[in-house]
């Protein structure tokens, strides 16, 4: 009787205890690593360059939901964005135009973390630089940069002390300098002289450093070397490294292509600012510019892969490594399109030295971290995205079969790829593959030639420390065009700071409205101010009149108390449109040319009587 027990208690604990052993064993569930249901928010804020659309997408991970396509640099209806008459168009139209082509987003750091206050992003086209307010989502600076045409690479350098202090960017496009007035190009001359297959000894490429709070130039270093590519900085700060293409200073690809390695520049910031300190610089167009050729140490040139792109530094996970890791200058890695090799680089001296160059496979464009000692580098002409080993890569360069961790197929065109939290301190738990065209693959519907640009979220949790584990593909998401890179933030740490409504007063040069507040007031001979509110569900005043010829300027209040309760301005006939948020307050400027009665009318929906919600512009003939 006896054993008969035993054996139905065994038979009974194993009969639990194998489904248990198996269901952990096996996989997640790919559906159930990606779904949020009702109510449940993602982990982390993505935030990708969106190229060509001029703007950034706001996605969330690891769901790859698209929350929100954020316009910087080119108006965005949709938003309310950069209307006719508003200061945000004003901003576009002085600083290069309303169009941009975004690149690289970076947030901003307190003590090598992210910090939730800013967002950075580049334009290639127009060398220009945005600074988004990250309780508002809104962008509310943008700044040219001086002595460039084009740049691509941005990067965000630390004080000593990890809190943001430089933007600086990389110009791509060699020009004249420094710049000579009269037309595109620098040349004050009638007639421009041919350029051949090689460009002139005198255009030359600048790295530009602005003040992160102002966007002003603090410094330049301009080289005379190549085409400045993609950029980073070591996390201590000190370093910014740039990579260097067409070091054969070729004004055609054929030339362009020649030369069997190109360079990384290595530019000590802490050096720069001695320089800056004991004064030597030259002022070119109102810019500090420092000459390495008479700072010695200012700049070291070290080899890169042939026609290299992407380059990155480690930044390492505080969970593996500590506290004391943040800022901590280990190595960075440089990838080329032509060449199968990445460069390794020991950036923790004095000085930078190249330490191996194992091979990774064909086309390696970009290249990321886990923070526990492994970088994930995306392989163009394979369509793959490989992972290795930093320590077995520096010890054995040359045997792949040692250092080679995972490769995983990527289905589309692959470009930059990010790891969650790749510029402050990696989580070592997904890849985005960041793709481009999606060739004709099924899974997703048709859109015409041009098809949506398809994201592949990839879980490199069981990728460990010493070089062990596989990527696995989870998800696959599609975005408007173009993805380039992204940025992170911890949704923990971001979604409490961001503004349910606007603090009045955001803006002390625009003055709130408050109820009871609407009036016109003739400021001047020509010029007419109006205040206006607006509220569930009407405008504050019924009827404006002005004369023709009479420059209005406009300030309407959105004076609701509850949250995403935003209102629309729509003027017929004038191609006046924006938005207001909740407590904010926008002007704008337009002039009355036209006689005759025009409505303006909200173009949000905002209640049930939300198509009551109009009133009347009366413009009397002069």
């Amino acid at each position: 009787m006896r054993g008969y027990v035993r054996f139905l208690l065994a038979g009974l604990i194993l009969g639990i205890a194998i489904p248990l052993l198996m269901g952990a064993a096996k996989d997640e569930n790919p559906a159930e690593v990606i779904y949020h249901g009702p109510f449940e928010r993602d982990a982390y804020y993505m935030f990708s360059s969106s190229g060509q659309s001029g703007g950034v997408f706001v996605i969330g991970i690891p769901s790859g939901r698209l929350f929100m396509d954020l316009p910087v640099f080119e108006p965005r209806q949709a938003y309310g964005y950069a209307g006719i008459g508003t200061p945000e168009r004003e901003m576009l139209e002085k600083t290069g135009g309303l169009w941009g082509d975004t690149h690289h987003p970076r947030l901003s750091h307190t003590g090598w973390k992210p910090d939730g206050k800013w967002l950075y992003i580049n334009d290639k086209a127009s060398t220009r630089v945005a600074k988004i307010d990250l309780r508002t989502f809104r962008t509310v600076l943008i700044k040219k940069a001086p002595n460039t045409q084009v740049w691509h690479g941005i990067a965000l350098v630390p004080d000593r002390n990890g809190t943001t202090k430089y933007v600086c960017a990389n110009g791509e496009f060699e020009a004249p300098i420094p710049p000579r007035p009269g037309l595109p190009g620098g040349y004050s001359e009638k007639l421009i002289p041919p350029i051949g297959a090689k460009v002139p000894d005198d255009w030359k490429s600048p790295v530009t450093c602005l003040d992160a709070e102002t966007l002003d130039p603090v410094f330049q270093v301009i080289s005379g070397y190549g085409n400045f590519d993609i950029m980073d900085n070591s996390p201590s700060g000190r370093w910014l490294l740039s990579n260097m293409y067409n070091t054969e200073k070729g004004a055609n690809i054929d030339e362009m292509i020649k030369a069997p390695e190109d360079v990384t520049q290595f530019l000590d910031v802490w050096k720069a600012e001695e320089e800056l300190k004991a004064g030597r610089f030259t002022l070119v167009n109102g810019v500090k510019v420092l000459d390495a050729r008479q700072s010695p140490g200012l700049i070291y040139l070290l080899p890169t892969p042939r026609n290299p792109h992407g380059i990155h530094c480690q930044r390492l996970d505080t969970r593996v490594h500590g506290e004391k890791s943040l800022g901590k200058d280990t190595v960075c890695i440089s990838g080329g399109k032509l060449v199968p090799r990445v460069y390794i680089y020991d950036v923790s001296g004095d000085r930078p030295k190249l330490v191996s160059t194992p091979w990774v496979g064909l086309g390696p464009l970009h290249v990321q971290y886990d923070g526990r000692g492994n970088f994930y580098v995306s392989l163009f002409v394979d369509s793959q995205i490989g992972a290795y080993n930093i320590e077995k890569a520096i010890k054995f360069p040359n045997d792949p079969d040692k250092y080679t961790v995972d490769k995983i197929d990527i289905h589309y065109n692959v470009g930059h790829l990010s790891t969650v939290m790749n510029y402050s301190t990696p989580k070592g738990d997904w890849l985005i593959s960041q793709n481009k065209m999606t060739k004709g693959l099924p899974g997703f519907l048709p859109t015409g030639p041009l098809e949506p640009e398809v994201q592949e979220l990839i879980d490199i949790r069981k990728i460990t420390a010493d070089g062990k584990g596989k990527m696995r593909l989870i998800y696959q998401f599609p975005t408007p065009p173009e993805p380039h890179e992204s940025d992170f933030v911890e949704a923990e740490k971001l979604a409490p700071l961001v503004w349910t409504k606007y603090k009045k007063p955001y803006n002390e040069a625009i003055k709130f409205v408050g109820p009871g507040e609407s009036r016109v007031v003739r400021s001047g001979p020509k010029n007419v101010d109006v205040y206006l509110t607006a509220v569930r569900s009407r405008y504050g005043l019924d009827e404006v009149r002005v004369k023709q010829g009479d420059t209005v300027t406009l300030y309407l209040s959105n004076i609701e108390r509850l949250r995403d309760v935003t209102h629309g301005f729509a003027l017929q006939e004038y191609g006046v449109h924006f938005a207001i948020d909740p407590g904010d307050t926008q002007k704008f400027t337009f002039v009355a040319d036209k006689p005759g009665v025009y409505w303006f009318f909200c173009t949000w929906f905002c209640s049930a009587l939300h198509m009551e919600m109009r009133a009347k512009l009366i413009v009397d003939p002069a």
